[in-house]
C-alpha cells in the first residue's frame, strides 16, 4: 500500500495522521500470490487514526473518487 500526499501532519498526543490532496495505491493478491485487483483512492483530506487503526477519505465536495480494477485481462 502506497499513500501520496501533498501535505500533513503526525500529532503525537492524539497518534493521529491528516494529509491533504492524497492518493492511495494498493493491490490484493490472492493466497497464491496471484494479483485479484487494484484500488486507488483520491481525496481531498484523509485522517488515519493509530489507536483504532482507521483511514478515513473526505472531500470537499463530499465525493471521493474510487478505482477498482478487477475485470483486467493479463
Amino acid at each position: 500500500t502506497k499513500i501520496i500526499a501533498t501535505k500533513g501532519f503526525y500529532n503525537l498526543d492524539l497518534n493521529s495522521l491528516k494529509i491533504e490532496n492524497s492518493l492511495l495505491n494498493t493491490t490484493f493478491y490472492s493466497s497464491d500470490g496471484n494479483k485479484m485487483y487494484h484500488v486507488q483512492i483520491k481525496s481531498d483530506l484523509a485522517n488515519w487514526w493509530k489507536n483504532e487503526n482507521t483511514l478515513l477519505f473526505k472531500s470537499n465536495d463530499k465525493q471521493v473518487e474510487t478505482t477498482i480494477k478487477f475485470l483486467t485481462t493479463k
